[in-house]
């Protein structure tokens, strides 16, 4: 069985902002390394279902201690 994962839109809203803050501060320090815009990255999240955008998140921006659900 597959899990399921529930975020409400404010929620998930929330979550997608902060990956996005995250990373204008990565391209603002190496945009050669980070050369998408914020609404690409933007618009590829929002198509996500809820276990893959969370799948992504873990992926991409999740890091050690700096874990974006603390300021969640």
């Amino acid at each position: 069985m597959k899990k399921t994962t529930y975020l409400t839109s404010d929620q998930r809203a929330e979550l997608i902002e902060q990956c996005l803050d995250w990373y204008e501060d990565w391209q603002a320090t190496d945009p050669i390394t980070y050369p998408d815009t914020r609404e690409t990255l933007k618009n590829e999240m929002q198509i996500l279902n809820n276990s893959d955008l969370i799948k992504h998140i873990n992926d991409y921006y999740i890091g050690g201690n700096d874990s974006i659900f603390n300021y969640v």
